[in-house]
């Protein structure tokens, strides 16, 4: 059954590379881009919406790159690629709603947790 799921569960071993790429890449640059924004901002509204902005970017653009992968693969998957990106805009305003709540209850109860790591 292992094998099995290595060989065929979610594209397995051979689309692991593009699937990481996927979805770690939109969100590195959003929090290299907004995350000093973040972190240096003492107006907590302003710094919701930097953390609200960050999140809906990242998941917009997982589901841009998937939908890339997917229309550069095959032609066959243009009309999978468009319901990608249409499932993925209801996950953006959510995932902006948690992560501007979530950067606005860390600055209030643990603000370190935001700042750089210094070695």
């Amino acid at each position: 059954m292992i094998r099995l799921l290595l060989l065929f569960g979610f594209g397995g071993l051979t689309t692991l590379g593009v699937n990481t790429v996927n979805i770690a890449l939109p969100g590195v640059l959003c929090g290299m881009a907004l995350g000093p924004v973040i972190r240096s901002t003492p107006r907590a509204p302003l710094r919701f919406a930097a953390g609200a902005a960050a999140g809906a970017l990242a998941v917009l653009g997982t589901g841009g790159m998937v939908a890339l992968a997917l229309w550069l693969s095959s032609s066959d998957f243009a009309p999978a690629a468009r319901v990608v990106i249409a499932t993925y805009l209801p996950l953006a305003l959510v995932e902006a709603f948690v992560t501007g709540a979530v950067v606005s209850f860390l600055a209030r109860v643990q603000p370190e947790a935001l700042r750089p790591v210094t070695s």
